[in-house]
């Protein structure tokens, strides 16, 4: 538990120290993953269909229903970036 801790505590300092040198800089983070709409975080959840040469978004709603093919869509849009 301790060491998992430690891990969690040097994760978040680096995290802390990136974010004051963007602000130094005058950078903006933007999140790879969310967007922040309407004051909630929602998924960007962008896949490409390359038979066809086209991307669409699902919206938090629109994520497939069946399991495994929501586990194949959400690892698509985590690892095609």
């Amino acid at each position: 538990m301790e060491a998992a801790t430690d891990a969690k505590t040097a994760v978040e300092d680096f995290q802390r120290e990136l974010r004051r040198k963007r602000e130094e800089a005058g950078e903006t983070h933007v999140p790879r993953f969310f967007i922040l709409r309407d004051g909630r975080w929602i998924p960007k959840l962008t896949c490409v269909d390359h038979r066809h040469s086209v991307s669409f978004t699902y919206s938090t709603s629109s994520v497939p229903q069946e399991p495994e093919e929501a586990i194949a869509k959400v690892q698509e849009w985590i690892w095609s970036r």
